[in-house]
């Protein structure tokens, strides 16, 4: 929790027009148009570091991902947050390797499951 305004200035600063910011010795910070964007982006980024660390833990060479994925892969990203929540019927309308959805969908999935899962975690 950061509650020095210098100290919010300087992460705004360095945030610039990103989403994400990794702080040297302190963590991660994630932002989004919404607490489940926001969520999202905090998750998919934490999982890229665990699998950077992996990657970089078999003293191996590691090869770089070419600029052309890199960029498909943000902009399928940035779409799948753009997009309207789908109904029920269009869900099972689509084939499961194309579902569309936003991150607030997502989120209401984990909550669901986290509350079958982990009922007392509200107390």
């Amino acid at each position: 929790i950061i509650t020095s305004p210098a100290e919010k200035s300087r992460i705004a600063k360095n945030l610039a027009d990103n989403k994400c910011l990794i702080l040297r010795n302190h963590g991660l910070v994630a932002t989004g148009r919404s607490i489940a964007e926001a969520f999202w982006n905090y998750y998919y980024l934490e999982f890229a570091c665990k699998t950077q660390i992996l990657a970089l833990s078999t003293g191996k060479k590691i090869n770089e991902v070419a600029a052309n994925i890199k960029h498909t892969t943000f902009n399928q990203h940035e779409q799948f947050g753009s997009k309207e929540s789908p109904t029920t019927a269009e869900l099972q309308e689509q084939n499961s390797s194309n579902l569309s959805g936003n991150f607030e969908v997502m989120l209401a999935c984990l909550m669901r499951i986290l509350d079958r899962k982990k009922a007392n975690y509200k107390q």
